[in-house]
């Protein structure tokens, strides 16, 4: 919305400092604050370039710096800034949009990702807090020589070992679960750590 005004303004016959200096009064949501230095700092004579250097050093996104980019460079050139302002400001909203898309496309398959963990979990626990305990007073309560069910025939168990055995279970489950959750959400290594940790 800010390039697009922007570039409204400039169409206008405004230049951009007096354009941002006008803008700074607009309502842009977290890009308020931004807009206000730019103006401010426009006002105490920082040339326009270094006012859009800065923003970009302080806003540390890849839309705003590619936007910014273009912006700075067609101011630099010249000609019909109004037009790449335009295509600049289509970009970013295209870019968002499809990030929002993204989202709710893969939302439902990382629900069904955190769903089969915690059913996994439920299942580990119940495990380990009742069934494995039974079958060690069983086979304690024969004599430690074991127990047979059938043609089962169930030997000496540690407990603590088979509840090792399903706690490395549950992180290598989890740390999996979580990588592919976190790539298919935002395709990012960061998110995928994030939400494996």
């Amino acid at each position: 919305d800010f390039l697009r005004d922007l570039a409204e303004y400039w169409k206008g016959g405004l230049s951009m400092t007096v354009a941002i200096q006008t803008l700074a009064k607009g309502e842009y949501g977290n890009l308020n604050d931004e807009v206000n230095k730019m103006s401010s700092q426009i006002s105490w004579g920082v040339a326009f370039g270094e006012v859009l250097e800065m923003f970009t050093e302080r806003v540390t996104s890849p839309i705003v710096t590619r936007a910014v980019r273009m912006v700075d460079e067609a101011n630099r050139a010249g000609g019909r800034i109004s037009d790449i302002l335009l295509a600049a400001s289509y970009d970013a909203r295209e870019i968002k949009a499809l990030e929002t898309e993204r989202r709710q496309e893969v939302g439902s398959y990382v629900t069904v990702i955190y769903a089969s963990f915690f059913v996994y979990l439920g299942i580990i626990l119940v495990l380990a807090s009742t069934f494995i305990p039974a079958i060690v007073d069983s086979s304690a309560a024969t004599g430690g020589g074991g127990m047979s069910i059938g043609n089962l025939t169930i030997r000496e168990m540690n407990e603590v070992w088979i509840s090792t055995v399903f706690l490395y279970s549950l992180i290598i489950q989890g740390t999996g679960m979580g990588m592919a959750a976190g790539f298919m959400s935002t395709g990012k290594l960061y998110s995928a750590l994030l939400r494996a940790s």
